[in-house]
Order: structure tokens, then C-alpha cells, then sequence
């Protein structure tokens, strides 16, 4: 029998989320150190309707931070939300 409402703890990591992202690249400056160094291609892929990242430059910083990123099509989706997957 499939359960309609999931335990609590299902809920973990949607309620963490917020915590997860960072307002800007100074709140997250370690993990971004760390990311940085990953040289295997990188590819974006962004939507133009996110109210969390679009218009906040996060493609750009992605796109010109990350050596695998550079030559790479990277695609920004018209008129989609946030979840675009």
C-alpha cells in the first residue's frame, strides 16, 4: 500500500534548502574554493524564470569561474521556473 503522507523525516532535505544556498559567493566561499578546482567540462543550463537565480548572475559566475566551462553551449531555458528538470 503506497502511503500518501511521507514520515517527517522525508522532509529533511527540502526544509534545508534554503539553509543550503547561499545569498552570495561570500556565504559559500569554501565550497566555491572547492569547485573551482574541478577541471572536467562543465556545462550550464539555466532558466530565465527562476525567483532564485535568475537575473543573479549565477550563470555568468558559473560559466567564467570553472576552467571546464569556457568554449562549452551553455543554454539558459525561456519561460521556465526554478525545477526546469
Amino acid at each position: 500500500m503506497m502511503h500518501l503522507i511521507q514520515p517527517l523525516d522525508y522532509y529533511d532535505g527540502p526544509r534545508r534548502m534554503p539553509e543550503i544556498g547561499g545569498n552570495d559567493l561570500n556565504g559559500v566561499y569554501d565550497d566555491w574554493q572547492k569547485l573551482k578546482q574541478w577541471r572536467k567540462p562543465v556545462l550550464t543550463l539555466f532558466s530565465d524564470k527562476d525567483p532564485f537565480l535568475a537575473g543573479r548572475r549565477f550563470d555568468t559566475l558559473f560559466q567564467t569561474n570553472f576552467e571546464g566551462a569556457k568554449g562549452q553551449p551553455h543554454i539558459t531555458v525561456t519561460n521556465v521556473s526554478h525545477f526546469l528538470q
